[in-house]
């Protein structure tokens, strides 16, 4: 009965646009994400610039995968002030990194590449894009590319997945090793993560004091399970 009301609201120019909002929570509730979509993007071209079409249509673009549609509904998002623009830009540049997984995917490394670093150049600190550029690099055996990127993106977003990357690059004896990785925390040196790739760099290179004083440091900020299994580690050698 409910359906039969809101469809019958499309008829009239003047209340089309809540038989559609109508139409849409009903398909939300019955889980029919192709339905609910279809009325988001009628809801939308009648009122452009509506917070909540805006973000429910947003929702469903991400769960359909369909990142180019949701990167230009940003544009419309942007004008009607739904989001700031610290979350703007990170909402474009997940959308940006999502294409690239898929083509990565697809085994289109160099499109990969490209729109990894459009997401970088849109939001410096995205872990998750780094992430990927850095990996991507490391696999197709371009070390140094990789290094680069992790050096970057070190000096405002350190990460684990970003040291474990930087240390899979690496050649040489464990000392040299360690150097490098100095070099890495040298970006950023107050930073737990620097310090904890450090003292895993050193601990294969048996500095144990080295590595000793950098978990403690780790530690004294925010002890965590990984800190005490490096701690246990370091005890048995």
């Amino acid at each position: 009965a409910a359906k039969r009301q809101f469809e019958a609201m499309l008829e009239k120019p003047d209340s089309a646009f809540f038989g559609l909002r109508g139409l849409l929570q009903l398909a939300l509730k019955a889980d029919d994400r192709e339905a609910a979509l279809d009325y988001a993007e009628r809801a939308h071209r009648l009122r452009p610039r509506n917070p909540a079409v805006i973000v429910t249509l947003f929702d469903l673009l991400l769960t359909s995968r369909r990142w180019d549609r949701a990167l230009t509904l940003l544009v419309d998002a942007q004008k009607a002030s739904v989001f700031g623009e610290q979350e703007l830009t990170r909402r474009r540049a997940l959308l940006i990194t999502a294409k690239a997984e898929d083509a990565i995917a697809a085994g289109e490394n160099a499109e990969a590449i490209k729109l990894l670093r459009k997401a970088l150049n849109a939001s410096a600190d995205f872990t998750g894009a780094a992430v990927l550029l850095a990996g991507l690099y490391r696999d197709i055996k371009q070390d140094a590319k990789a290094r680069d990127v992790i050096l970057q993106s070190w000096q405002v977003a350190p990460s684990a997945a970003l040291g474990a990357i930087y240390r899979d690059t690496l050649t040489g004896d464990p000392l040299a090793k360690v150097k490098s990785v100095e070099k890495l925390a040298t970006a950023n040196p107050t930073h737990v993560e620097s310090q904890i790739v450090l003292a895993e760099a050193a601990l294969e290179a048996d500095l144990w004091g080295v590595a000793r004083s950098n978990l403690e440091k780790a530690m004294s900020s925010k002890a965590e399970a990984r800190h005490y299994r490096l701690l246990a580690d370091l005890e048995l050698r």
